[in-house]
Order: structure tokens, then sequence, then C-alpha cells
């Protein structure tokens, strides 16, 4: 299984990770709070969606509200 990450060129920040095995194989797994784009903005060619799953929230902080529409997973 091979994976693929990106950092931040300025502050070296783990931006998104990708593999290449099933279940996962499509996915992006972005980090929050990395994007300064709002949903349907176009960057570098990709199209930016709105969160689809968010994960580990059993450990959110408590002053964060779910991402609307998003669903919720208490672990990974």
């Amino acid at each position: 299984m091979a994976i693929e990450a990106a950092f931040c060129g300025k502050c070296g920040t783990w931006l998104y990770k990708r593999v290449d095995a099933d279940p996962f194989r499509h996915w992006y797994l972005v980090q929050a709070g990395t994007t300064e784009l709002e949903p349907g903005q176009e960057a570098k060619g990709l199209w930016v969606e709105a969160p689809k799953i968010e994960l580990w929230v059993s450990h959110r902080a408590p002053w964060l509200a779910p991402v609307a529409g998003a669903e919720q997973k208490p672990e990974f």
C-alpha cells in the first residue's frame, strides 16, 4: 500500500493524505483547517466540495460545531 501526502511549501503543515488501497482509493483525507476556499471554488484544477464525512468526532473540541450535512463518525 502506498500513501501520498501533500505538505504546505511555506509552513510544512500536512494538507492531505491519500492511499491506493480499497476502500479509500478514491478519497482524499483533508486535514481540518488547511483550506482557505469555500465549497465550490476551484483550486489548481480540482473541484473543492463540502466535506462528506467528519472523522474522530468523539474527540472534537467542545467549541467546534459539526459540519452541516457531513456524516459524523466517532472514530476512523
